[in-house]
């Protein structure tokens, strides 16, 4: 029984530390998305805000072609 509670405590722990260190992009929003692309392109808001707006119509956000270009989707609009 003492195994199985140090186990559980150890899962535990990892998936908070886990939680606590997690990228801004895992965060599942098309906010937290915006934040994310203001912080790669220094804070131009020209180059985010087209991607945001499509973001909240879609709830997917798609990265630029210098970050992989990959597709996010089932964000929190």
């Amino acid at each position: 029984m003492k195994m199985i509670a140090i186990v559980l405590s150890i899962a535990v722990s990892s998936f908070a530390v886990s939680a606590a260190f997690a990228p801004a992009w895992a965060a599942g929003s098309c906010k937290s998305w915006l934040a994310t692309c203001n912080s790669r392109t220094g804070g131009s808001p020209s180059s985010c805000s087209g991607k945001y707006s499509e973001c909240l119509q879609s709830g997917c956000f798609t990265e630029g072609k210098r970050y992989g270009g990959g597709t996010h989707c089932g964000l929190k609009k």
